[in-house]
């Protein structure tokens, strides 16, 4: 079938289709991005982290379970404020590997699960859209998984999954016969990542609410790549910072909005040279950017 009769035969059956996405648990790997963006002071943090440090049996980690706005290998989209009302209801999020729903398939404890706005570009995804992520800051204890505690402390582990439960989920598809569902198409269309996948396919699902079950560690989902911010270790090079602003200042017309978003940073991060030093202070790579 082509792209018209696909369309057509997706709203034909969407009724069936959305039933079947809310009956099941789906496993819902994160974004195909390298994240560059992890505990680096020279730049805004995506949140607000006061982990503790780590020590020879726990370590202590805030990590990327889930990115919305982007259209999914299952052709979904989750929307902002996805699990807002299961965070506020769920009184524990388990913290497992592989899906495994079980006593000894624990490797941590989540100490707090948050969604939390930011861009796109935090993630390291070259997007000058906004999006909202779902964060889990977790201590990873050597006593319950000593191979997968060694994992994250070296760094082997930054693949992560959400098994959840879909409450709401609504067809959006770029056909002017289903009115409800071409109207959600074209209104979501703009804030979607990868906005061009989704026009090349038509249609997508658009999920605004689900229930989340647990948060797994993966070898490898469908996409390569989620992040997980180091509580230790600053990871972020000033030529990874300058690739994300250039890619702004090749991909946005409006170069004034480029000029004013260099400028917030280096007013918000500029450091003062000390009055007990004559240490010279590194310039901000945002400087750079013209």
């Amino acid at each position: 079938m082509n792209r018209e009769e696909t369309i057509k035969s997706i709203c034909k059956d969407k009724l069936e289709i959305i039933s079947l996405k809310k009956a099941s648990v789906k496993f819902q790997d994160s974004l195909p991005i390298d994240v560059l963006a992890q505990k680096d002071e020279t730049i805004k943090r995506p949140y607000d982290s006061n982990l503790p440090l780590d020590t020879d049996t726990t370590i202590y980690r805030t990590i990327i379970a889930n990115t919305y706005n982007y259209m999914d290998s299952h052709g979904d989209v989750h929307l902002n404020g996805l699990f807002s009302k299961s965070l506020q209801e769920t009184k524990k999020i388990f913290f497992l590997h592989d899906h495994k729903f079980e006593v000894t398939a624990q490797i941590g404890t989540t100490m707090k699960a948050y969604e939390q706005d930011g861009r796109f570009l935090y993630f390291g995804y070259n997007s000058p859209l906004d999006t909202q992520a779902l964060l889990l800051d977790v201590s990873i204890d050597k006593a319950m998984n000593e191979l997968v505690f060694n994992q994250y402390k070296d760094q082997q582990i930054n693949q992560h999954s959400v098994g959840m439960y879909y409450v709401k989920v609504d067809l959006a598809a770029d056909n002017k016969q289903d009115i409800a569902a071409y109207e959600l198409y074209h209104r979501l269309l703009p804030s979607i990542a990868n906005a061009d996948e989704v026009s090349k396919q038509g249609y997508f699902f658009a999920v605004s609410e689900a229930k989340l079950k647990e948060v797994s560690a993966v070898l490898m989902g469908s996409n390569p790549l989620t992040g997980v911010f180091d509580n230790n270790k600053s990871l972020v090079s000033d030529d990874q910072i300058k690739k994300m602003f250039d890619y702004l200042a090749k991909n946005v017309d409006n170069k004034e909005i480029i000029s004013k978003l260099c400028k917030q940073y280096i007013d918000t991060y500029s450091e003062e040279p000390s009055k007990d030093t004559l240490k010279t202070i590194k310039p901000s790579p945002f400087t750079l950017i013209k």
